[in-house]
């Protein structure tokens, strides 16, 4: 059958289209021949794959209905939408209550993010349009029930996958990316106001008093639509804050947008992850699965996503701009190593189903059932 994904899609720099991208490989994967993209952005782009078949812009309507025609044609036997917020333009997003309404096959909708808020937007009314919803966490399903309205039966939860590579050594990944004899922690993601790092950052001159190997990365570039309307105001901020700490040192910056597989690597070489992040509603967190999935020491602030995957000993949690709690459970993570070991090897036996292929195979299921 020809399942049409739309979303977000690279080369766009977007979370949601490397999970567009995997979801499709994994469907591929899994002997579906046929999974044209219809590929959303703020503009045109022209460097897509072949797999790219419409583009739409998201504040052009006509995008929209050209879309329309070919999904409802005979080439396409179901379609599976991505969703976020600042994807799908018009006035208050409603072209994707539009665009979905008039699509004729089985509609499937992920929603990324799951505002507490039930009037932002209209979910329960997107929903109404589609035959199946997907969430990312039980957490979200429970949100888009009790709050949203949308009928538990129609939720499923399906997990963020997690891309899989063959293991390497962590001591020769360590020597091959500098990180030998440190003690390493990371954060990675597109980098914007809210991550929370200037936390850490503040932290970090109470580790090195009786942890001088300690180091801190910091992964990505600044996030684009952050870039567009800010520049790199938020990085000059966590820069002025290293400088003025003078912790140089024990702090590097890696400004690019790396690729999954190196990512994976700076993972696995790494000890620890932070995600410090500084708001509770978020519902699901690709870095913090990608870290959990393969064993590491997670320490993060309490957003909904990480209360969920991080409970049961998989991880330690500390309050919203908790300076002192953050310092104590990151000076423990570094001082015992068999704790870390501890935690990581149970977030890493919890997320041992989320490989992409596995998360492929449940949407296929979703989709035949």
């Amino acid at each position: 059958m020809a399942i049409a994904i739309v979303s977000t899609y690279p080369p766009n720099q977007c979370g949601i289209g490397e999970f567009a991208s995997y979801l499709r490989q994994g469907l591929i994967e899994l002997g579906e021949i046929d999974v044209p993209v219809i590929a959303v952005s703020d503009s045109y782009i022209t460097n897509y794959g072949n797999e790219v078949v419409h583009q739409i812009k998201s504040d052009n309507w006509s995008d929209y209905e050209n879309a329309i025609n070919y999904l409802n044609s005979d080439a396409i036997n179901a379609v599976i939408i991505q969703h976020e917020y600042s994807i799908y333009g018009g006035v208050t997003c409603n072209y994707i209550n539009l665009f979905i309404q008039q699509i004729k096959k089985p509609v499937f909708i992920t929603f990324h993010s799951i505002l507490t808020d039930s009037g932002i937007f209209g979910l329960s009314s997107i929903a109404n349009f589609c035959d199946k919803v997907v969430a990312l966490s039980e957490k979200g399903k429970h949100i888009l029930a009790s709050i949203h309205n949308i009928p538990s039966e129609k939720i499923v939860v399906i997990p963020n996958g997690v891309p899989v590579y063959p293991t390497q050594s962590k001591e020769e990944l360590k020597e091959r990316l500098m990180l030998s004899n440190r003690t390493t922690a990371i954060t990675f993601g597109l980098l914007g106001p809210g991550k929370g790092i200037e936390l850490v950052l503040q932290a970090i001159p109470y580790i090195i008093k009786s942890h001088p190997e300690f180091l801190y990365l910091i992964i990505g570039a600044t996030h684009p639509k952050v870039l567009q309307s800010n520049g790199e105001t938020y990085r000059n901020e966590l820069f002025n804050i290293v400088n003025r700490l003078k912790i140089n040192n024990y702090v590097r910056f890696i400004p690019y947008y790396l690729s999954d597989r190196e990512i994976m690597d700076y993972l696995q070489a790494a000890d620890i992850y932070i995600t410090p992040y500084q708001t509770i509603e978020q519902n699901s967190s690709a870095t913090l699965t990608y870290a959990a999935y393969v064993g590491k020491a997670c320490l993060s602030t309490p957003y909904y996503y990480a209360q969920e995957l991080l409970s049961d000993g998989c991880g330690f949690l500390f309050p919203f701009n908790d300076i002192k709690a953050l310092r104590s459970g990151l000076r423990y993570l570094v001082a015992y190593p068999h704790v870390r070991m501890s935690i990581g090897n149970a977030a890493k036996e919890k997320t041992k189903n989320y490989s992409w292929i596995e998360c492929a195979k449940k949407y296929l299921d979703l989709v035949k059932s």
